[in-house]
């Protein structure tokens, strides 16, 4: 295996990652997609990319702007989960799949975890050329507070957030108390298309095959089985779906068990 540091531009958007080869003018490849709060070197990108190559996949890992809770870039510019939103989420992974394009593949798998692979339904769900996708812990939908941030709580977080856009102040940051810690207001204020930025939606777009991987112990209950109730509306007949007990949100100890899982469903073409 090669590893290859890149950096994907568009204009003055810069996202860091990393490209692993298996094997020179490979036209094989798996986008591998972080989820929130994390990054393309640690997690499912880090554990999947020596098992994928060995595999005979070529992978990408890519940061987006949203990677880590908040960090500055070289022109002073703030990015991080703290103050991302939507729309940029969806353009750097589509950013990214385009440079897939470029550099000549052809046969390309797109994987994510957690909110990544929300991402990727929404990507997948609107590409032709994608070869299948792989759902790792995905969400069902996603929102700018936790669901864990409920009540009193989100209410005054909430209303904190107003205020200071209301006083023209959209970079403030908002302490949470808990996971991402901070937000801004613009952030935490963001529109979300709730009827159509949800997994079911994407789900019934698409038609090439699926892999589903949840844990029991994950860090939400209802995440398996918000998924569950997403995959009653798709439309692909080719979906697999792998539940493994007592696995946590970040596969914790079961990361061999999960490049075996994902292995050998893409070398026996997605069965």
């Amino acid at each position: 295996m090669q590893t290859e540091l890149i950096t994907v531009t568009h204009g003055d958007i810069s996202l860091d990652g990393v490209l692993y080869r298996a094997k020179p003018n490979n036209d094989r490849v798996v986008y591998l997609i972080h989820g929130r709060s994390m990054n393309f070197y640690s997690g499912f990108p880090r554990f999947m990319a020596p098992a994928l190559t060995a595999a005979g996949y070529d992978c990408l890992a890519l940061n987006r702007r949203s990677r880590s809770v908040l960090t500055l870039t070289n022109n002073w510019i703030s990015e991080g989960d703290a103050v991302s939103t939507s729309a940029e989420q969806f353009f750097d992974v589509e950013l990214g799949f385009r440079h897939l394009q470029s550099a000549g593949y052809t046969d390309i798998v797109v994987a994510g975890h957690s909110q990544g692979g929300f991402l990727a339904a929404h990507l997948v769900a609107k590409e032709p050329d994608v070869t299948a996708l792989i759902l790792a812990s995905s969400v069902a939908r996603i929102k700018a507070l936790p669901n864990g941030i409920q009540g009193e709580q989100r209410t005054a977080i909430v209303q904190a957030a107003e205020a200071a856009m209301a006083t023209n102040v959209p970079d403030q940051m908002i302490a949470l108390g808990q996971w991402p810690w901070v937000m801004s207001a613009a952030s935490i204020t963001q529109d979300f298309d709730h009827d159509n930025w949800y997994l079911g939606r994407f789900l019934a777009d698409i038609q090439v095959p699926i892999l589903s991987i949840y844990g029991t112990a994950d860090i939400e209950p209802m995440l398996a089985k918000g998924a569950q109730k997403a995959f009653q509306t798709a439309s692909s007949t080719a979906i697999k779906h792998v539940v493994i007990d007592g696995m946590d949100h970040f596969y914790t100890g079961f990361e061999e068990q999960i490049q075996s899982v994902v292995v050998e469903w893409l070398r026996r073409r997605f069965v």
